[in-house]
């Protein structure tokens, strides 16, 4: 998204683009085949103690999901505008 947002405006089709994305790995398939690998932290009742990657005593990862947004102008576009 971030990459066609910006040949959007490289092109001259747009000055402004809001652009994001999201990944949620979170479903029964994924969930199924990282459990039967034992690869999740079964510490999940602490969260301090459930994700701890670089720990001697770690047990596993802990899943998640997340997304992010940003807004893209042309260059000319923002310093007409005083930004």
């Amino acid at each position: 998204a971030l990459i066609d947002a910006f040949n959007l405006i490289r092109l001259g089709k747009a000055d402004v683009i809001v652009s994001g994305g999201s990944e949620a790995a979170i479903n029964p398939v994924g969930m199924g085949g990282f459990n039967a690998m034992n690869a999740l932290s079964t510490r999940n009742d602490d969260p301090m103690t459930a994700s701890r990657p670089f720990d001697a005593d770690r047990d596993g990862f802990v899943m998640g999901e997340g997304g992010a947004g940003i807004i893209l102008e042309e260059y000319e576009h923002a310093k007409a505008r005083g930004a």
